[in-house]
């Protein structure tokens, strides 16, 4: 929908599948003109993802067991010049995939994400983002390669629990988040 002072026109229109839970992710991610947008269809366990006049571009089926609850986040250093996804699932699958082609690139069970998403961060300062799940019982860090970085939550007390999105931002200006 474009704003003015005339008041919104609609522009273009999607049906999905089934419910809509998590906030679409609308970025520049594919060769054609225009901002796409990336829908979790819930119930039917697809992530869409839709170009500037509302036409699918691909679709991304993961091995998911339960519904998609959790919304898309992009990276585009996480794979130098390229679009990067990541999408997690309660049933605990954390999938990466290619944003212009919708292409998995490598999936991991890190455990459950409900209602919440995972994010890409630069979390050591060397320009190079990392992928950071906050499961139900943990905060799970890999490396862009999908490779095991670190994991925090199962062996303390009282235990974690993060049902909600995680957010990283480098508060005291030192270049690190």
């Amino acid at each position: 929908v474009a704003a003015s002072s005339a008041g919104p026109t609609l522009k273009w229109s999607y049906t999905a599948q089934s419910n809509l839970y998590a906030p679409p992710l609308i970025a520049d991610m594919h060769p054609q003109p225009g901002l796409e947008t990336v829908l979790s269809d819930a119930d039917v366990r697809v992530l869409r993802c839709v170009d500037a006049h509302g036409a699918q571009v691909w679709e991304y089926r993961g091995k998911w067991t339960k519904r998609l609850t959790s919304g898309a986040s992009l990276s585009v250093t996480a794979r130098e010049g390229q679009g990067t996804l990541l999408v997690g699932n309660p049933d605990g699958l954390l999938c990466c995939i290619d944003a212009a082609t919708g292409k998995e690139l490598w999936t991991r069970r890190t455990g459950p994400l409900s209602w919440g998403a995972a994010l890409w961060t630069d979390l050591d300062g060397d320009g190079k983002y990392e992928a950071v799940a906050g499961t139900e019982d943990a905060l799970v860090a890999m490396t862009a390669a999908g490779e095991p970085h670190w994991s925090y939550g199962p062996e303390v007390s009282p235990p974690l629990s993060i049902n909600c999105p995680i957010g990283a931002a480098d508060v005291d200006g030192d270049g690190r988040r």
